[in-house]
């Protein structure tokens, strides 16, 4: 009776070390797309205020704002620093950060890996392993011209909650300017 006795508690005791196994992959992948989330998000908010900014100057130099304004802008800046950022404030490093086309527009895809690995466990084959994750973040505009080209130098918006802007380019008052966050939304997509 003794050795089934010992069998059975071993068997009990492994399987409990491979539970605790799957758990802690699990946690480790999940810690991984936290990271990858933040890290998107962060990209795309960058990009938002970069686009606020870019439509702000446009108005003040008479240039295409409303390339702006659609979320076209100019030049690709950066975002690696940001994701970067909260990448490893999420304890995982940045693999790589591109932009691409997505159903809900053009978007900003991270890849990261966690920096901590999976540990040492029962599961041979993911000891010493780290958790990748991806995740896609979008900006997208909430504001258009009201009636097409301002004529007479005013220019007005209506953005999605409904909010109406008005204002002369000529005579910029920026705290009048909605805010990146009224002028662009940053989501995650799938």
């Amino acid at each position: 009776m003794l050795p089934l006795f010992v069998w059975a508690t071993a068997a009990i005791l492994f399987a409990a070390f491979a539970f605790f196994a799957f758990a802690q992959a699990a946690l480790g992948r999940n810690g991984a797309q936290s990271a990858a989330d933040a890290a998107a998000l962060a990209a795309a908010q960058e990009e938002r205020q970069q686009l606020a900014e870019g439509f702000v100057t446009a108005l003040g130099q008479d240039g295409d704002w409303g390339r702006w304004l659609d979320g076209l802008g100019g030049d690709a800046v950066d975002l690696s620093p940001a994701a970067a950022r909260l990448a490893s404030s999420n304890d995982a490093t940045l693999e790589g950060l591109e932009r691409v086309d997505t159903a809900a527009g053009p978007g900003i895809h991270v890849r990261v890996v966690r920096t901590s690995g999976l540990g040492s466990n029962v599961a041979v084959a993911v000891q010493g392993k780290r958790a990748r994750a991806e995740a896609t973040a979008t900006v997208k505009p909430l504001c258009a011209t009201a009636g097409g080209k301002p004529e007479g130098g005013q220019v007005s918006l209506v953005c999605a909650k409904g909010e109406r802007y008005s204002f002369d380019p000529e005579e910029l008052d920026e705290a009048a300017l909605p805010s990146p966050s009224e002028l662009f939304s940053v989501q995650l997509t799938d």
